[in-house]
């Protein structure tokens, strides 16, 4: 049996997500405290308790001006004994019927894995969106190096206007300022950070994620003229061997290197959009 999920059942969808996807428990606190809505998450009954459970966290594609209504299909889980019976593609499927009668047009997921995207695919998905992955060392990174910034605060609402302003012409998934909140916060409780720069002729911004001798940058909003002042600020505050940016295939930045990877999947309720299948997804929860 597929229903909401009710408040009351927090403790038992925290034990299917710490079984399901090992996160330690201070993480799986923060998304129930912040970001879980009963009403935004669906869940598959077994003798009356969850068993499965799925997300659907809202968003909006926004191309040229055009806002389109979407859903973010996320933690995806379901009990390792009750596997094998088709719970998720249940769920998935509810989920898309759910979305039919309130007229949102696409659902959106982000496949953990290379090989889920074939899963995916044999339920309707489609491949949408590709990130172009550039990595550099440090040494590389010294060569664009330059000074003349100041450090400000990056916070939410910030963080929605400047994605406004540098995705601006190119298709993308834009998130709510309380959405963009739990995202940073959820980047620096896991050890990442987020920086906004401030120089005479404009603003930048970066959230970032270190790990080991490799810094991945998630997202970076920047021209090409400031782009100097973000590796000065990543070499400074973030040293390290390697470098990944994560940027729109369409960006100017680093242009000319890196490799488009395929990274999300979307399902449509008509043919309508289907134009935006090269959107960039950023910030996804992943």
């Amino acid at each position: 049996m597929i229903r909401f999920a009710q408040d009351e059942m927090k403790d038992t969808l925290k034990h299917i997500w710490s079984v399901c996807f090992k996160d330690p428990g201070h993480y799986i606190d923060y998304f129930f405290e912040n970001r879980f809505k009963p009403e935004q998450t669906l869940v598959w009954l077994e003798d009356e308790k969850p068993a499965a459970m799925l997300s659907l966290l809202p968003c909006e594609l926004i191309d040229q001006g055009e806002r389109i209504e979407a859903r973010y299909i996320y933690a995806v889980a379901t009990l390792p004994e009750y596997r094998g019976r088709g719970i998720s593609t249940h769920l998935l499927k509810e989920a898309q019927n759910i979305l039919q009668r309130e007229e949102i047009p696409i659902s959106l997921l982000v496949p953990a894995e290379k090989g889920l995207f074939d899963f995916y695919r044999e339920r309707g998905y489609e491949t949408m969106g590709s990130i172009r992955s550039v990595t550099l060392t440090a040494k590389e990174l010294k060569t664009y190096r330059q000074g003349g910034y100041q450090l400000g605060v990056l916070t939410a609402q910030e963080l929605y206007w400047m994605r406004g302003e540098y995705l601006d012409g190119t298709a993308y998934l834009s998130w709510d300022i309380p959405a963009l909140g739990y995202a940073l916060g959820e980047n620096g409780l896991t050890g990442g950070r987020a920086f906004k720069l401030e120089l005479e002729y404009g603003e930048a911004y970066m959230v970032c994620h270190p790990f080991a001798e490799h810094v991945l940058i998630r997202e970076i909003g920047s021209t090409a003229e400031m782009f100097g002042c973000c590796c000065d600020l990543l070499l400074s505050e973030l040293p390290a061997e390697k470098y990944t940016f994560l940027l729109p295939s369409g960006s100017g930045l680093l242009e000319g290197i890196g490799e488009d990877k395929p990274f999300g999947m979307a399902c449509w309720n008509n043919d309508l959009h289907k134009e935006m299948l090269q959107a960039y997804l950023g910030l996804m929860l992943n």
